[in-house]
């Protein structure tokens, strides 16, 4: 399934309003999980290849991710 983001600013309008627009939108987002801290780690080559791609707007790039659900992570497993 693809996956599909919109950005869009919202720094001439109400937050609040967003969120409420969001929250109360029939195809809004539903919780498939418990609420949980979720962290992200992204790499990047050392020329910024992926940094140059994102301002680029190249649409089909890979991010190269570390994720860990909770506080802390004691274990990590490539």
């Amino acid at each position: 399934m693809p996956r599909y983001e919109r950005k869009y600013r919202i720094d001439q309008l109400e937050p609040g309003l967003i969120e409420q627009w969001v929250r109360h939108h029939p195809a809004s987002f539903r919780p498939l999980h418990p609420e949980r801290q979720i962290n992200n780690v992204y790499f990047d080559t050392c020329d910024l290849a992926a940094y140059q791609q994102n301002l680029m707007g190249v649409a089909d790039r890979r991010k190269i991710r570390l994720r860990w659900y909770g506080e802390g992570a004691t274990r990590m497993n490539a």
